[in-house]
């Protein structure tokens, strides 16, 4: 039964998830699309790993140099992440 729990909540903070990467406002996000593709919560839910992939527009850059971008963009709004997926989700 406590398998089905983390599976339903790995969905929900998916579908959370994907709505506040949407929402915040970074010039490092600009030009690309951030998906989010898993969610990996420990059973006592005090962690969860975020996997997403990247969908580059901007052609000055490499899909590495984006890359690494995204991650400090997402880095340096972890704060808003964790406030928004708290107040998002019940």
């Amino acid at each position: 039964m406590a398998k089905y729990r983390i599976g339903r909540i790995n969905d929900e903070m998916a579908r959370q998830l994907a709505v506040i990467f949407r929402n915040i406002r970074d010039p490092r996000l600009e030009s690309c699309l951030v998906s989010v593709t898993a969610v990996d919560t420990k059973p006592d839910l005090r962690f969860a790993k975020i996997y997403y992939s990247v969908i580059n527009y901007d052609k000055t850059l490499t899909d590495e140099e984006k890359d690494k971008q995204v991650q400090e963009a997402l880095e340096s709004s972890s704060g808003f992440v964790r406030s928004e997926l708290a107040r998002l989700i019940n």
